[in-house]
């Protein structure tokens, strides 16, 4: 007895010497909705077979599909299996760590080996291809000439303001600051290209959030990979309007327009108006781990920074708030002169239980303004604007 102890102990010491371990992704930078794929490798460098070697993936993204057990590696022998999932929700997540298990055969003593995360992968918010916007004219998409200011530097100056946040650091004018005691800033006179302003509703307790999270679904059937156009997002209104504000600007960036973003949550977002890929990359990184733990109401946000959108701008507001909350924002943009696009998250319509109110279960549309559902087509209806 005690041979076989002492046997089963020294084979458990073993039985992960001379094991590597690598696992590989394609890409770093995904959006929701679209296969991940992976691929992981483990080889014997060892004159030993190893009986078994159990691999569990401990990343919160891929837990329950990339662990598994691979049995009898023979000696100088790689064994590789890969893997493919379907995103489900954004954020940053660590690929790893990978924890090595094995041990002797008759399962008395195991050897534990943890391989740290190396990479990460970034996933943002899903975005629908939409052809255009109703509410954009023609003469708008092809670019018109706008009066505007930016703290963008062009050839044009045109005065000081005060700073806020988002505003470029390069920009500050240093006497003023000296002079007034705060930060100013300089302003130029902006291209002759269309604004757009959007503002997301990130208000703590506006929304219906999703309790339990599958961060991600096997997809082990190369078919369903072209099936990402019938993606359906989860039952979370937060999602659906970080979603549609992604799609958007998307959009209006394609089409040349100069887009700000602005959000409250425990961070403040406010990134001032630019155009291009690399506007859409630096919104697309703060919408990747945005949340909705903001404590300051969306009509609120839009009286700070009302300010700082040129006259003749268009703003679109995501909120789950309802119509009657923001009548009061859609008046004073109006004496602005701005064009406000109020998009309505119906966060009735998320929740499952069967007693909701008429609000809650009908989807209404205006020429003033869009009420989205859980389960509507997003594309269809931002079509329709």
């Amino acid at each position: 007895m005690l041979i076989v102890f002492i046997f089963s102990l020294v084979k458990a010491r073993l039985s992960l010497d001379k094991i590597s371990f690598f696992r590989d992704s394609r890409t770093n930078r995904q959006q929701v909705g679209e296969i991940f794929e992976e691929r992981f490798e483990l080889t014997n460098h060892s004159k030993l077979k190893k009986i078994w070697i159990e691999v569990t993936d401990e990343s919160k993204i891929g837990k329950s599909i990339n662990s598994r057990v691979i049995a009898n590696l023979e000696p100088n022998r790689v064994r590789i299996h890969n893997s493919s999932m379907r995103l489900m929700h954004r954020g940053i997540f660590t690929l790893g760590p990978t924890k090595i298990t094995s041990g002797d055969t008759l399962g008395l003593f195991k050897a534990i080996k943890k391989i740290k995360a190396s990479k990460k992968l970034v996933v943002y918010p899903h975005i629908y291809i939409i052809e255009k916007l109703s509410f954009i004219n023609s003469s708008e998409q092809g670019g018109h000439q706008l009066h505007t200011f930016t703290t963008q530097a062009t050839p044009q100056a045109n005065g000081i303001r005060e700073y806020t946040p988002g505003d470029p650091l390069n920009r500050v004018h240093w006497p003023f600051t000296i002079k007034h005691g705060r930060l100013m800033v300089k302003e130029f006179d902006a291209d002759t290209q269309p604004n757009a302003w959007v503002i997301l509703d990130a208000c703590k307790g506006k929304h219906i959030r999703e309790k339990n999270k599958a961060f991600a679904l096997d997809n082990r059937f190369l078919f369903t990979k072209h099936k990402s156009a019938d993606f359906q997002l989860n039952r979370d209104s937060f999602e659906y309007a970080v979603s549609i504000a992604t799609t958007l600007i998307n959009h209006l960036i394609e089409h040349g327009f100069s887009v700000g973003f602005t959000s409250v949550g425990q961070e403040i977002v406010n990134i001032q108006p630019e155009k291009g890929k690399r506007q859409l990359n630096k919104i697309l990184e703060k919408l990747a781990v945005l949340n909705d733990d903001g404590d300051i109401e969306i009509s609120s946000i839009f009286n700070k920074i009302k300010s700082n959108i040129p006259r003749g701008s268009t703003v679109i507001l995501i909120t789950g708030e309802t119509l009657e909350n923001i009548e009061k924002t859609i008046y004073t943009s109006a004496l602005n002169r701005m064009r406000l696009v109020p998009i309505l998250i119906n966060t009735g319509s998320f929740r499952v239980s069967p007693q909701i109110s008429s609000r809650e279960i009908s989807t209404k549309r205006s020429d003033q303004y869009l009420e989205i559902c859980y389960g509507d087509n997003i594309r269809d209806q931002l079509h329709g604007m």
